[in-house]
């Protein structure tokens, strides 16, 4: 019992300083007993471990006031990296992106193209390409406007991809584990990343609405997505009631007002969001303001939903991408004690 309580105290230990170097990306020791409250002399023992795995390097030594100078260690985060490439609607055609980022988050490799249609091998060459250019990557996320559950495409937007062909079929070209991820949750991941911590804790929901399409919705408790039983929440289309979302005049503010306060009240009543984003192009300047009041009058003025419209999803879209398939590497490499 003794060894393996000893060995869940190194883990949280190297975890610890693992997360800080990460953050920091460059300090000395001194530092880091600050910034995770541990002991120099453990921080000392942790340092001897990571730099004897490869994962921290010593980078020369901090300016001295006197004393002797301090060794710094940098975290040798570009060495593992994941991928990421995800669809969405511009222009009347699919827009394919594809990124490579390191555990820093940094971006090391960038493509996009248009597609009059997607087709199983599709992504082949751009896939092979970012491969032979980039080393070091162990994970691939795919970002699909489909409902996914495991490996497989239950529906999707692009029917050629329904099915678990595209999984089988990059897993055996690539070499690295793959991930589906439908595109409304990715934004909702992307959306809470840039709220203030406080409200990183709670419930939000993110919905996208296009004119080609019927809506999605996507949740996320705290900084974790809900997905649900066979990742069944947010669609929509197995709603029993509401509009007909092909049927809707979107250049008429009313048919979309009532249309997405209808949907708003149905995942309010349900769920029970702290806030949510709407994203597309069918809304106008302040539609946030007027759906929101419509909606608080269907809860007798008690809801008070906070709620943003978002245009574009893609910088969100993209920054939850990056955060799934980062979080898949380090999963891979450091197990439960990846994430702080």
């Amino acid at each position: 019992m003794r060894t393996a309580n000893n060995a869940l105290v190194r883990a949280y230990n190297e975890n610890r300083v693992r997360q800080a170097l990460l953050r920091l990306r460059e300090t000395t020791r001194q530092r880091l007993a600050l910034e995770t409250g541990l002991s120099q002399m453990t921080v000392s023992t942790v340092i001897a471990a990571l730099m004897a795995g490869g994962e921290v390097e010593q980078v020369g030594s901090a300016p001295s006031e006197g004393g002797r100078p301090s060794a710094r260690y940098r975290y040798r985060g570009e060495q593992h990296k994941g991928a990421v490439l995800f669809t969405y609607q511009r222009k009347g055609k699919t827009y394919v992106c594809l990124r490579v980022y390191d555990l820093f988050g940094d971006l090391w490799y960038r493509e996009e193209q248009f597609f009059d249609e997607i087709r199983m091998d599709s992504f082949d060459q751009m896939l092979e390409q970012a491969f032979r250019k980039t080393t070091g990557i162990r994970a691939l996320t795919i970002g699909l406007p489909a409902h996914v559950w495991g490996g497989e495409v239950l529906y999707c937007d692009h029917p050629a991809l329904t099915g678990g062909g595209l999984v089988r079929r990059c897993t055996a070209q690539l070499g690295v584990p793959v991930r589906l991820l439908n595109d409304v949750n990715a934004a909702t991941l992307g959306y809470v990343q840039r709220r203030p911590p406080r409200q990183r804790k709670e419930l939000t929901a993110g919905f996208y609405f296009t004119t080609r399409f019927g809506p999605g919705m996507g949740l996320v408790v705290g900084q974790e997505l809900w997905e649900g039983h066979r990742s069944f929440v947010g669609e929509f289309h197995g709603v029993p009631s509401g509009p007909s979302w092909l049927q809707i005049d979107y250049r008429d503010r009313d048919s979309v007002r009532e249309a997405v306060t209808d949907a708003l009240q149905f995942a309010c009543g349900m769920a029970g969001p702290d806030r949510a984003v709407l994203y597309g192009e069918v809304f106008w300047p302040g539609a946030a303001e007027e759906i929101a009041k419509g909606l608080d009058q269907r809860f007798h003025r008690e809801y008070g939903l906070e709620l943003e419209v978002v245009e574009d999803p893609e910088e969100d879209y993209e920054e939850g991408m990056k955060v799934s398939v980062l979080r898949e590497v380090k999963q891979q490499l450091f197990g439960d004690h990846g994430e702080e």
